[in-house]
């Protein structure tokens, strides 16, 4: 008979500034793993990035990796706690702050899966974002070696670990992983949620909400949901469920759309206290959130993104009074 356990645990490694946690999972009676438990590594700085180890019956998987070689080598001292042999890494997406500390953690040998997309951004972008974070990233870094499409499954210990292509979000590609074994499943979404963090924004927070909608669509409302940034520190001690998170992060993003709208009145290039404008405004609503300085980042680029929308809009229109529609 099996016995179902939801676990909670503390700080472990405050001493250092690691927080590691086991959340989910279900025990025999005589005490060994079946299914998965989650631990999480909270990253260094402001804007606080995750990893995860899923400890599986006999082995370890890892879904994203830190910003840094410190976060990895921080990681690695998690796995080596844990006592398991990786399986394998999973890359939710491309940007460095998830899979900066790859090779710290677990060397050369241990295959690093992603989606096409994902794989594709990593060999495109790792050198402009070396060179944008001035040097902080490790010189050795590792993305995909292996190339999963959307919908395929590695299999660990009788846990599926099943790859979900998003399309463009935060990164150019999102992705997000879903861990089942069948009894229990959890959802790591990465870049798709950003609690609390605001997000670098390139021109695609529609089709992001979109994706958001798409996967509250796909999970039941019980399941966990671990985000790739929280730096208020609440993902150590429990998940979210997905009507807290998803909602949260689809009104987010409404909320930023409508208050770029307000302040650019239809046009691209803003002052600078247009941006402020924009920022204060956003901070009114979310007085708690950090890395306030993406907010005026992104403003022209959704400025530029919703102008697009509306000239499509007109194009369409165009084209229904065109054939009479």
């Amino acid at each position: 008979m099996i016995r179902r356990a939801i676990k909670i645990c503390s700080a472990i490694f405050a001493s250092i500034g690691l927080n590691a946690c086991a959340d989910i999972g279900h025990s025999g009676q005589d005490g060994k793993l079946e299914g998965f438990v989650v631990h999480a590594h909270r990253d260094r700085g402001d804007i606080a990035t995750y990893a995860y180890i899923v400890e599986t019956s006999n082995h370890s998987v890892l879904i994203d990796a830190g910003f840094s070689a410190v976060a990895g080598e921080e990681i690695q001292t998690m796995l080596s706690d844990i006592g398991k042999p990786v399986a394998a890494v999973l890359l939710t997406h491309a940007h460095p702050g998830h899979y900066g500390g790859v090779t710290a953690a677990v060397g050369d040998d241990i295959p690093v899966l992603a989606g096409v997309g994902v794989a594709r951004q990593f060999s495109e972008y790792d050198k402009k974002f070396g060179a944008l974070t001035g040097g902080l990233m490790p010189t050795i870094r590792r993305g995909a070696d292996v190339i999963y499409g959307h919908g395929q499954s590695l299999t660990v210990d009788a846990v599926n670990f099943t790859l979900n292509v998003m399309g463009p979000g935060e990164a150019e590609v999102d992705t997000w992983w879903r861990v089942s074994d069948g009894d229990q499943e959890a959802a790591f979404t990465g870049g798709l949620t950003t609690y609390e963090v605001h997000p670098i924004l390139t021109g695609h927070s529609g089709a992001w909400i979109r994706s958001l909608g798409i996967m509250k669509r796909e999970i039941v409302p019980e399941t966990p949901i671990y985000p790739g940034y929280n730096p208020n520190a609440k993902a150590p001690s429990q998940p979210f469920g997905y009507q807290e998170l998803l909602d949260w992060q689809i009104q987010y993003l409404t909320d930023y759309r409508n208050a770029v709208a307000t302040v650019a009145q239809n046009r691209v290039i803003m002052t600078d206290g247009e941006l402020s404008e924009v920022e204060n405004r956003m901070r009114a609503l979310y007085p708690d959130n950090r890395s306030s300085i993406f907010v005026t980042l992104g403003a022209e680029t959704v400025a530029a993104e919703l102008a697009l929308e509306a000239a499509l809009k007109r194009a369409d229109d165009r084209l229904r009074s065109l054939f009479g529609g």
